[in-house]
């Protein structure tokens, strides 16, 4: 209290005034990272084991540059692979420390997307409060608790840092070859990464872009494109074909809207699910009236990058009923798919708060609709949040158990806890252990 009396007393209320939406926006980020701290710990689980072969072989000197390039299901993980090979000799492949580096990571992509157009969108500090909590949200725990999903943040990261470089091409070409060598990075991080491609096309356009821009970025695209599905297989996890969803469009549709609403993450209400496809389909009305009037109003100089967030939330979203529909529609609801989610209604918000709509009108109907949302997305994140984190923690010291045991384990646990595949989850502890990995390191801590 003595010192909020002396900052008081002390700081001019400009300055408080000033102050005080960027305090605010720092609480979710400082939540976030304490989160890891409380819940995070340090376990090779699910697919972070896929990385292990290649930490085995860089510290017996036989990795090879085809290695870190090798299709990890539907995607290539080219740089993730690369960046956790070299934590690794560092770490020992400590999953705590990849979690602090995604985290470390999504804030690197908020503080780029508050830089990119400040004159033009950023209208008012207080426009920062909402979007920090909804970006760093706590129903994205499985995001935030598994190692290696620090990649969809890369991804995320280089998505926005190529924004940023796009928006200044005009000053010269060497942002242009910026927001390439980004969109490269994100290309072959994840599938996803590969919609920084169309995202990009539609910026230029919005932008109006001179063509000899906008035919380098489509030609490096193509090639991107060709590199990445050169020798590419085209199955899915379920070992359903690709084409599946076009087999199943009902269950595909129902998987779309419980993946887009997913955001709030009740999974202790029984009807949870519905509420899921509920939400999805306001928050995709949401995102069809935001790009039509983006499109009909592109007079009133309204910047498209909040209309570039939605479009690559949305491609998220369908690559997600394409590559995971054939689990079932109960998947779509898993905690780990809610972070582009996130980025799909912050899109949103920032397109419908660009400008101050009159009152009674549609607009801010719908403004005040995903303000509601947002409120209450945050609300939900905070209780589903803590019981879940406490949760996941549980689980994973049960499976580093097992694992500290592995060998006299029961293969049932095994595959309940660390690994689905049982044959070649031994292959794989074989090799953390010679290599002295997570557990089976001095370093585990």
């Amino acid at each position: 209290m003595r010192f909020l009396e002396y900052a008081k007393n002390q700081m001019p209320p400009k300055m408080i005034k000033k102050a005080a939406p960027f305090l605010l926006g720092l609480i979710p980020v400082i939540l976030y990272f304490w989160y890891i701290q409380k819940y995070g710990v340090n376990c090779i689980i699910a697919d972070d084991w896929i990385q292990v072969p290649l930490i085995h072989s860089a510290f017996f000197h036989n990795l090879k540059i085809s290695d870190l390039w090798a299709q990890n299901h539907e995607h290539r993980t080219f740089f993730p692979n690369l960046i956790a090979v070299l934590f690794a000799f560092f770490t020992h492949f400590n999953t705590k420390f990849e979690m602090f580096f995604g985290g470390i990571l999504l804030a690197s992509s908020f503080l780029v997307l508050i830089k990119i157009p400040v004159e033009k969108l950023w209208t008012s500090p207080w426009m920062f409060v909402l979007p920090a909590f909804t970006w760093f949200s706590l129903c994205q725990f499985e995001a935030m608790l598994f190692g290696h999903h620090f990649a969809w943040n890369l991804v995320l990261l280089c998505i926005l840092l190529s924004i940023y470089f796009l928006e200044r091409i005009s000053r010269g070409r060497g942002y242009l070859i910026a927001a390439i060598i980004m969109a490269v990075i994100a290309s072959f991080s994840s599938l996803q990464g590969l919609f920084v491609w169309p995202c990009g096309i539609f910026y230029l356009a919005a932008k109006k872009t001179k063509k000899f821009y906008m035919a380098s970025w489509m030609f490096a695209a193509l090639v991107a494109i060709v590199i990445y599905f050169a020798g590419y297989q085209f199955q899915i996890m379920s070992d359903k074909p690709f084409y599946f969803f076009l087999a199943h469009l009902g269950m595909s549709m129902e998987y779309f809207l419980a993946s887009t609403g997913n955001i709030f993450w009740m999974p202790m209400l029984s009807f949870s699910f519905y509420l899921d496809e509920f939400f999805g389909v306001c928050i995709l009305l949401l995102a069809a009236y935001s790009i039509w009037t983006f499109l009909k109003g592109r007079e009133d100089g309204s910047h498209p990058l909040p209309v570039t967030l939605i479009l690559f939330g949305l491609l998220f979203e369908f690559a997600l009923v394409v590559g995971r529909s054939g689990y079932g529609v109960m998947q779509a609801s898993s905690s780990r798919y809610t972070t582009y989610g996130l980025v799909l209604i912050v899109g949103i918000y920032l397109h419908l708060s660009v400008s101050r709509p009159a009152k009674h009108t549609l607009k801010s109907y719908m403004k005040a609709a995903v303000v509601m949302l947002l409120f209450f997305q945050m609300i939900t994140s905070f209780l589903t949040g803590s019981v879940m984190g406490q949760f996941h923690k549980k689980q994973v010291i049960i499976a580093n158990e097992i694992l500290a045991h592995y060998t006299m384990a029961d293969p049932a646990l095994i595959q309940r806890y660390l690994y689905p595949d049982v044959p070649q989850f031994y292959e794989y502890a074989s090799m953390a252990k010679e290599s002295k990995l997570s557990i089976f390191s001095s370093l585990r801590k």
